[in-house]
């Protein structure tokens, strides 16, 4: 079953390609049930009296129960560390609770340990996290950072309230990196994201780990109230505060039941190992049964360590049996790797129980140890520790009591100590224990010693325009330079004093940088004490590659000779200034191809360079005669670098020494800036110094700037390098005190090496080069900054892992808003960039084609929640693999360029991986009229994109266009008001395919681009099966494409063009789309007199009016409505096939009937199902002959529930 709520969620392919075949059906999927403080007793099949859990005991009883199974700890961090690490919690830095609090948090999880979700994603998984994580509130240890391509669940230690899901009065609840807010039971909530979870993965061939961690049965003890009613009415004396947790525990089995209903409803129940434990005992003060084991959470005793576990794997594990083996949390982790044939990673502590789950004895001869620590009186921040070996466990359960000791098998309650009697027994636990501990070292919660007094005595340093590098760095004394704090954070490091958090203050004022600040390696914090750059008033510190200039010192150019060239009409209004009297001899930056130099800002505003015309652009009113044609029959324009302009204007400029033409000289997909090398005013030719890659062609435009004798409107300016005067036409009286002149080309800010860094708050502006550069290193922070009025690229991210771009408001710079070239192509490593929540606007203000707010290339990086608009070209470009892209809102792009998608990606069949998901695309018409503006262009033969729960509005062109790729999926998507839903071609066919059999090592030879990265080897064979075989299915056709449950509303719904004939119609696969109000199909290119036989198609749409309800003959009776939806050319008669199944799939009713439909009929039927009332649960479902789904509908569903495909 498959709903429209659930893709808007949920769907998303593995971003890591590793050595599981996924479409192989032999592949188990994983699913672990956590649940929180359960006491070893407190299931009806581990021996409660007053407990009914049905569901759970259906796993024992399908599966293998364990009757020692240890959690790693006695609460709730450290084992959860355990479970995903497969190692001891100490080892991994999380000896206790890590807290909300953060001055009573007793961990933090080693950032460097390598997590089961992040395991199983190499190994080709699916993951995802929906529930509790409490392994940390914030980056790196967060959950979509640690492995799990989906989170949807509590960030938090505990929730105050089960309806609220708060905690301090905070919401922790997240979908992903977002708050999100959700109604009801957090048991629920919890069951309800796992089962939509299953339902979405459950018909892909990806394998899939869900990780499923309900906080139930923790305190607060709140089960929903009809639960306690239905225990206390079952059991009338049963104790209120035991029947609220009964309660509580019973209503968690339900959603056991419901978790496991839906893995059976889609038929994967038997591939699915289930893993089912408890993160610690029971607390007793709360009505807790631990059995016949003393004590409970929180202890080290059995009771607070022994939990019920329970394994299913109908395909390898026998059903009702019992294993007795000696198991600890950690040895899940590798138990999973060893059954999918994997290694786990080198220096894990766990030991795979795999062949003890297909019948093999396995006691385990190795100790078991456990140790806590925490800040409550009882404990006072020193450990509590137990050791067990064989029989014997010996118990430290208070730091101020004396250790006991135990022997397990006369002795399970733990009530006789025989330390006095077994000294050597004890001995031997202690030295084993004490061993491990010194093993683990320092681990990373450890605070540091109270006399580990840094030099200065401060953990900051202040620095201020008007500061001192002789001061000390307080913020009395603050310090000039930031290379002077940066010199004392080195000095710390190098006293080994840095074992907390450094903040660089910068207080308010302007920077003026005359080279970049760098930081190094040598610069580095670290996890534990990341050093951080940030604002002391966010907004308020400049960081600035430019010189100001006083406005005092402009003169008035009516005082300046008459051939100075300033334009006599409006002299009155120009000042000049001859730079060299008040800043000095030096080099302004020229204009470049890439780059436009020295720019000159006033009152926060750039000011644009004399030009013409002023505005808008110029045609090409005709080149030479001779056109180019290139290897591949393409047309380009003339290479002779000259054309005709119309009118006189050019007869006024004096001086041509540097006047530079700007224009889409080509097609509007291709600019260029190019420099004049001379102008005959007497035949009105322009010759250019080099001609444009592409050549020039008539009608085409562009406008001419850098000229003295344009400068004719407000806030324009002309610099003379040669001369060194400013000329500028003020748009005010300038009151403000200085104007700014940017001359800074290499970056202001560079992160080389450099890791675990943040940059916060700053204010990153007026510079001729780039904002920031982040080359290698891993998790640099660059977040809360605006970054603006540049000459290049905002931030530049190359290699490295895991940085995050966040949170900022980059504008107004002259090329990319953020680049990211990171992650390994040839292994699919991925880079893990985030680039999240930035504001960026006004990006490509230099340079306008292929500049995009956001460029992700290589492996595995996210642009997530970004606010991207006013842009000339595309939003976001990808290339490479495995990239992430959604809930990004996107609008007025593609303002000026043509043949250009606010996404876009082309020309390489193993660029694979990448997801389009739950963007916002709006208003962009495009440029003079609707043709060419796109909101996903996959261009020249893309492929392998997974694109959903996207919404289109008001795309001129067409909404997605798939140029000739492969195995595309365009799967329920919203397109209101678009020019055209979905365009396909065939181009590989046709003239694309000319350019790609060319194969000169162009852009175009895409047989090259496979070679290059293997695809017929791991890890692409395995990754990506369909690519492994694509030259031998004929690789230039337009293949495996699907267009699958969308909604379209007005404009063409699907366009057909270059070479989409029945053949290459019959390799594309759509169906269940919902299309009204007007739409059609546009085959305008469509070959005459072939039908499209593929495309006539008919939509199967199964409703249920109510509930069903029972009569007579002891049947259900279940009105149905069907609607076929018909919209092909041709009349058609069609089966139905009506039917019920059970739970397991049985079908216990059906029908069949024969329908003809007219073209373009829309018919509804109203039916009725009669299954039998001895089935409680049931789904009805339809099939219609020629489709390959059948659509299935549980008949607990709400009224008026729709189902599409």
């Amino acid at each position: 079953m498959k709903r429209l709520l659930f893709l808007s969620l949920f769907g998303l392919p593995t971003l890591y390609a590793q050595p599981v075949d996924h479409q192989s059906a032999d592949t188990p999927h994983i699913v672990i049930i956590l649940v929180d403080d359960l006491g070893y007793a407190d299931l009806s099949c581990y021996g409660s009296k007053d407990m009914r859990t049905p569901h759970i005991d259906a796993l024992a009883k399908d599966g293998m129960m364990f009757t020692n199974f240890y959690a790693n700890s006695a609460v709730c961090s450290p084992t959860r560390a355990s479970l995903l690490s497969g190692c001891y919690p100490e080892a991994v830095g999380v000896r206790g609770v890590i807290r909300t609090n953060a001055e009573n948090s007793w961990g933090y999880l080693d950032p460097n340990a390598t997590l089961m979700p992040d395991a199983l994603r190499r190994s080709g998984y699916h993951t995802a996290l929906v529930g509790k994580w409490h392994l940390g509130l914030e980056a790196p240890n967060l959950p979509n950072l640690r492995g799990f391509d989906l989170f949807r669940g509590f960030l938090g230690d505990m929730m105050d309230d089960y309806y609220t899901h708060l905690r301090h009065d905070i919401n922790y609840m997240r979908e992903n990196d977002r708050e999100v807010s959700a109604e009801g039971h957090a048991t629920d909530v919890f069951t309800a994201w796992a089962v939509d979870y299953i339902n979405e993965r459950a018909t892909e061939d990806q394998p899939f780990f869900l990780y499923l961690a309900y906080n139930a049965p923790h305190d607060p003890i709140q089960p929903p109230r009809n639960w306690v009613k239905r225990v206390m009415e079952r059991q009338p004396g049963i104790a209120k505060p035991r029947a609220e947790l009964v309660a509580l525990i019973e209503h968690l089995d339900a959603g056991v039941g419901r978790v496991v209903q839906a893995l059976k409803a889609h038929g994967i129940y038997e591939r699915t190992m289930i893993i089912f434990s408890s993160d610690n005992g029971g607390r007793l003060d709360l009505g807790a049964n631990n059995g016949p084991y003393r004590d409970g959470k929180a202890s080290m005793y059995e009771g607070g360590l022994r939990v019920p576990t329970i394994v299913t794997y109908p395909r390898g594990v026998k059903a009702g049996s019992i294993s007795d083996d000696v198991l600890l949390t950690m040895d899940i982790f590798p138990t999973v790797m060893e059954m999918l044939g994997a290694s786990s990673p080198q220096g894990i502590d766990g030991s795979s129980f795999y062949p003890a789950l297909t019948g093999e004895s396995q006691q385990h001869s190795r100790p078991l140890f456990f140790s806590m620590r925490d800040g409550k009186p009882s404990m006072g921040g020193k450990p509590i520790d137990a050791a067990r070996l064989g029989p014997y466990k010996l118990v430290q359960n208070n730091p101020f009591d004396s250790r006991e000791l135990f022997d397990l098998l006369k002795d399970p309650g733990e009530t006789t100590d025989i330390i006095a009697d077994s000294a050597r027994v004890a001995e031997k636990l202690a030295n084993l224990l004490r061993s491990h501990m010194l093993k683990q070292g320092k681990v990373p919660w450890q605070r540091p010693d109270a006399d580990a007094v840094r030099t200065y005595g401060q953990r900051d340093i202040y620095v201020s325009p008007t500061g001192n590098d002789q001061a000390t760095g307080t913020r009395e004394q603050p310090l000039a330079s930031l290379a002077k704090a940066r010199d004392i954070v080195r000095q710390w490091k190098a006293d080994s004093q840095l074992a907390d958090t450094v903040t660089v203050w910068l207080m308010d004022g302007e920077y003026y940088l005359d080279t970049s600040f760098v930081l190094t390696q040598e610069d580095s914090g670290s996890v534990q004490a990341p050093i951080r750059y940030r604002a002391e008033n966010p907004g308020r510190a400049y960081v600035r590659g430019a010189i100001p200039v006083p406005c005092t010192a402009f003169k008035k150019a009516v005082d300046l000779a008459a051939d100075e060239g300033v334009p006599a009409d409006v002299r009155r209004y120009v000042r000049y200034i001859d730079l060299r009297d008040v800043v000095g001899t030096r080099k302004w930056p020229k204009i470049t191809g890439t780059s436009p130099g020295t720019q000159l800002f006033y009152q926060g505003e750039q000011m644009p360079l004399a030009r013409w015309p002023n505005y808008h652009y110029l045609p090409v009113v005709a080149v030479d005669s001779a056109k180019l044609i290139d290897e591949a029959g393409m047309k380009r324009g003339s290479k002779s670098g000259a054309f005709h302009y119309e009118g006189n204007r050019p007869s006024r400029w004096k001086n041509r020494a540097d006047i530079w033409m700007y224009g889409y000289w080509y097609k509007d997909w291709h600019d260029a800036y190019v420099p004049v090398k001379a102008i005959d005013t007497l035949t009105r030719t322009v010759q250019l110094a080099t001609p444009p890659a592409f050549g020039v062609v008539k009608d085409q435009r562009y406008y001419a700037l850098n000229i003295l004798e344009e400068l004719d409107e407000p806030g324009e300016w002309y610099l003379d390098r040669q001369r060194g005067r400013l000329y500028w036409w003020p748009p005010g009286d300038c009151t403000a005190d200085s104007v700014f002149l940017s001359y800074l080309t290499v970056p202001l800010v560079v992160l080389n090496g450099a890791s675990h860094v943040t940059v916060q708050d700053l204010v990153v502006e007026m510079s001729v080069g780039d904002g920031m550069i982040i080359e290698g290193g891993q998790r640099i922070n660059i977040e809360g900054c605006t970054i603006r009025h540049l000459g290049g690229h905002g931030v530049t991210v190359v290699e490295g892992r895991q940085h995050v771009i966040s949170r900022n408001r980059i504008n107004h710079v002259g090329r990319k808003g953020v680049q990211v070239a990171a992650g390994d192509r040839l292994t699919l490593q991925p880079a893990a960039h985030r680039i999240d929540s930035n504001h960026i606007h006004h990006y490509g203000t230099w340079l306008h084609c292929y500049e995009q707010a956001i460029l992700l290339k290589g492996v595995g990086n996210r642009a997530a929640y970004n606010h991207i608009h006013d842009g000339f070209h595309s939003a976001i470009q990808f290339a490479g693999n495995d990239h992430i892209m959604e809930h990004n809102e996107i609008y007025r792009v593609l303002l000026e360029t043509g043949e250009m998608g606010a996404f876009y990606t082309g020309r390489d069949w193993s660029a694979r991986g990448n997801i389009i998901r739950h963007n916002y695309v709006h208003h962009a018409p495009g440029y003079v009229n609707s043709l060419g503006a796109r909101g996903i262009h996959l261009d020249d033969c893309a492929s392998g994109v997974l694109m959903y729960g996207n919404v289109f509005e008001g795309i001129g062109d067409a909404a997605v266009l798939i140029g000739g790729g492969r195995d595309n999926v365009v799967r329920e998507n919203s397109f209101l008001d678009c020019g055209v839903g979905v365009h396909v071609d065939n181009r590989g066919k046709t003239w694309a395919g000319r350019l790609i059999m060319a194969k000169n090592g162009s852009s175009w030879d895409l047989f090259a681009k496979l070679r290059q990265v293997k695809h017929d080897q791991p890890p692409y064979s395995q990754r990506y099966p369909a690519l492994a075989g694509i030259l031998t299915d004929d690789p230039l056709s337009a293949s495996g494409n699907r267009i699958e449950g969308n909604l379209f509303r007005r404009g063409a719904w699907l366009r057909l063009r270059d070479g989409m004939d029945t053949a290459s119609a019959h390799r594309l696969l759509i169906t269940g789309n919902d299309v009204k109000e007007k739409t059609a199909v546009d085959s305008a290119y469509y070959p005459k007199g072939r039908e499209m036989s593929r495309l006539q198609q008919l939509i199967l749409t199964l409703h249920l009016p109510h509930r069903p309800e029972i009569s007579g003959g002891g049947n259900h009776r279940v009105p149905v409505r069907l609607r076929i939806q018909h919209f092909g050319n041709r009349d058609e008669q069609r089966e139905i096939w009506l039917f019920c199944t059970d739970k397991t799939g049985e079908i216990i009713w059906e029908d069949r009937f024969m329908v003809t439909l007219s073209a373009g009929e829309e018919l509804l039927l109203n039916r009725a199902a009669f299954p039998k009332t001895g089935t409680p649960e049931f789904f009805v479902n339809a099939k219609m002959t020629g489709d390959r789904h059948t659509i299935s509908v549980p008949y607990y569903l709400p009224p008026h529930r729709d189902v599409h495909f």
